[in-house]
């Protein structure tokens, strides 16, 4: 068997292979014998049916397999051999016919394959900004806000004020009409002013007449309080009673020692300023990962002409997508093929630099980025400060689902590109305010 190259152009070659039977008939004798040891055939113990039958059974199929098996072998090792780099898989050239593997020993078969791109620019010639986000005092505020209440207390009250929970019993004022015991609620949900006056106020024991159509927001809202279906919200009565039985009173934690030792660890801060000040320090460091999603934006759109002129394998890379997707729409695919084959051009680009650049994604780098991912999960329901032990079991468990390991991989990538890019190109640095910032992804 040999393999004839010819090169399209720069980033497209068709491999043409000239396959004899002497190239796979021993492989083919091989597997039939193979299956004459395993294969259970009635009236003949395993193992003993006649090869002529377990040839006339199998043949055709073993046939195809084999030669299947050996022309991606082939082409592995050619790939090798020769050091070429491809961005796809190779595939079978248009215009081939169905091989008839039963009639015929000797095959030719010719496959495109696309080669992958210089991908190379120079980060040095491309000036980009760079944001710091400053966290000014509303954010602090807002963020001690957020563990005062995070942290509060619930209390029996006596008389509801608006962001009380009300609960009670209702009923509908009809014959046979609806009945719940222990409903729920709270005034400053209520839609209508009136019937929010009408909760304020009440006591243990007093009765409420009012309207759920009225008071509530929508149909989902008013079966969920009354413990009915969404369709029979619309038969309901126009009145119904709620006559309290208890109030729920939240209050806020007040800014002290306890209260800094629950958000962000025993004995880490001793006082409110300091409780501010490492805030406001999490919230900087925080938004380090939004400042570096912008850079990477507008490195992109820095970068757009030199991507936009990489030699690429469109046609090829249109063919394979398509062939890789079983139900198309056509029209969709069109209209976001410009955006797709710019994307993939810049995944080229980052993998060149990073490739230049010798960087490697070590199982330390996944580790620690695990790590901070459940740092950051656990934080979001108070805890912090987590043992060791503890970080490291959740961690362990992340990193044994592939998906979240490949998702972890792509994520490490990203942030070891910034860092390269960051150290490269011309940084303009901007400080600017977070309602700025936001800003910059709505402007058109």
């Amino acid at each position: 068997m040999n393999i004839e190259r010819k090169n399209v152009d720069e980033v497209s070659a068709v491999l043409t292979l000239n396959i004899n039977k002497a190239d796979y008939s021993e492989r083919v004798e091989k597997a039939l014998k193979s299956i004459r040891q395993r294969a259970n055939i009635p009236g003949f113990r395993q193992g003993k049916a006649p090869q002529s039958m377990v040839d006339k059974m199998y043949r055709g199929n073993v046939t195809a397999d084999e030669i299947n098996k050996f022309i991606q072998e082939s082409l592995d090792n050619y790939m090798k051999e020769n050091k070429i780099s491809q961005i796809c898989e190779p595939m079978l050239s248009e215009g081939q016919g169905n091989i008839d593997f039963e009639n015929n020993d000797n095959f030719t078969l010719s496959f495109d394959i696309a080669l992958r791109p210089d991908c190379k620019i120079n980060l040095k010639d491309l000036k980009v900004a760079k944001y710091e986000i400053e966290v000014d005092d509303n954010m602090v505020n807002d963020a001690v806000k957020n563990y005062t209440a995070r942290y509060g207390n619930y209390n029996e009250a006596e008389v509801a004020v608006a962001e009380d929970v009300v609960k009670g019993n209702v009923k509908e004022n009809k014959e046979n009409g609806i009945s719940v015991e222990n409903a729920v609620l709270s005034p400053r949900f209520l839609k209508n002013e009136d019937a929010k006056k009408m909760f304020v106020g009440a006591k243990k024991g007093t009765v409420v007449t009012f309207s759920p159509k009225v008071a509530m927001e929508n149909e989902a809202e008013i079966a969920s309080f009354l413990k009915i279906k969404k369709e029979e919200v619309a038969s309901i009565a126009d009145e119904f009673t709620f006559e309290v039985t208890s109030i729920t009173h939240y209050t806020e934690a007040e800014l002290n020692q306890e209260l800094f030792d629950k958000a962000l660890g025993e004995g880490v801060v001793k006082s409110e300023a300091e409780f501010k000040d490492k805030i406001k320090s999490e919230l900087t460091e925080t938004l380090v990962a939004d400042s570096d999603y912008r850079f990477q934006i507008d490195l992109k759109a820095a970068a757009a002409d030199v991507v936009k002129g990489i030699k690429f394998p469109e046609a090829f890379f249109k063919r394979a997508i398509k062939a890789s997707q079983e139900k198309l729409d056509e029209a969709k695919f069109e209209e976001n093929w410009a955006a797709e084959l710019e994307e993939f051009k810049w995944m080229l680009v980052k993998d060149a630099i990073l490739a230049d650049k010798k960087v490697e994604i070590k199982q330390e780098d996944l580790v620690n980025f695990a790590k901070k991912v459940t740092k950051a999960q656990f934080a979001q329901y108070g805890m912090v400060s987590l043992p060791d032990e503890v970080l490291n079991n959740y961690s362990n468990e992340m990193l044994k689902d592939q998906n979240q390991v490949r998702q972890i991989v792509e994520n490490v990538r990203e942030e070891k590109f910034v860092e390269v890019a960051k150290a490269e190109v011309k940084l303009e640095n901007k400080k600017v305010s977070m309602e700025q910032f936001r800003a910059l992804f709505e402007a058109k």
